[in-house]
């Protein structure tokens, strides 16, 4: 039999944009933001500041395109003030069409992880970026919201259904930006634990998100009896202040397209820094 060459399609790209869309205009109506979106932009802003060189052609994807304006301020030494900007809000990043080294910089959070070719976007990226150029990102790592998981599980009952998207380690994303060609790459690990007091606020913080099931399977919705499990499940998770606590775990990274004037990459397993300091270090010497 022929094998096919063609990437599995495990999302279902248009639901993906359709549920950001929505998540935008929920939160535009109600006047706020997305707590975990301005995490991310804020961990982006305090690696920005730490940059000392510029950056004049920049390509943001994403959620983080909301936050372009904060980044320039942060970053006032990496970002020049008459920066060219591109913003891709809703666009696939596997199927971004620009030119070879087009950008100085590229700066993605919490979308890579629901694109069907990863490793293919990746490359693109690096394939954009001038030589030197960087990718800042952000993915939900492997263990992120487990206590949902769990929900939906019980809530299946005897049922199989899809609801969850996959997800990679920390390091499975070191090893793709190895793979894609990227220098000197760094992924920290970022845990945080959100505590609620019932289970209709944690879904309206995915909604929010536009994290819903975008999967490319098909899904039907929960019954009366489905979500009376999810709710007996959520009782049995309460601590004793009647909340439950749910971990968000995010996986920060960064890679530099190669350059012949770049530092030598140190033996695996050796790194000593962190993420922050990794990029001073390295636009210190520039």
């Amino acid at each position: 039999m022929r094998e096919s060459n063609q990437t599995p399609q495990i999302f279902n790209m248009l639901k993906r944009r359709a549920k950001f869309k929505r998540a935008e205009n929920r939160l535009l109506l109600a006047g706020k933001s997305s707590f975990i979106w301005d995490h991310i932009a804020a961990e982006f802003c305090a690696r920005l500041a730490a940059i000392t060189r510029q950056f004049d052609n920049i390509l943001i994807t994403g959620p983080m395109t909301q936050y372009a304006d904060k980044f320039i301020l942060a970053g006032d030494n990496a970002i020049s003030k008459d920066a060219h900007i591109i913003i891709e809000p809703y666009q696939n990043e596997d199927d971004l069409q620009y030119d070879a080294a087009q950008f100085d910089a590229i700066i993605t959070g919490g979308t890579l992880d629901s694109v069907n070719d990863l490793p293919g976007a990746l490359i693109q990226m690096r394939r954009f970026l001038k030589p030197d150029g960087l990718l800042l990102g952000s993915i939900f790592g492997s263990g992120a919201l487990s206590v949902l998981k769990s929900i939906m599980m019980f809530a299946d009952g005897d049922a199989v259904r899809a609801h969850i998207h996959p997800q990679i380690d920390i390091r499975t994303m070191a090893d793709l930006l190895v793979r894609a060609g990227f220098s000197l790459p760094v992924a920290d690990r970022d845990s945080l634990i959100i505590r609620y007091t019932n289970l209709f606020d944690m879904v309206g913080d995915i909604r929010d998100l536009g994290l819903g099931n975008s999967l490319f399977a098909y899904t039907p919705a929960y019954n009366r009896a489905s979500l009376y499990r999810a709710l007996e499940k959520w009782n049995d998770l309460q601590e004793e202040d009647g909340k439950v606590s749910e971990h968000c775990e995010l996986i920060h990274f960064n890679g530099w397209a190669p350059s012949p004037d770049q530092p030598k990459p140190a033996k695996r397993g050796s790194a000593t820094m962190s993420l922050a300091d990794a990029l001073k270090s390295h636009t210190d010497k520039l």
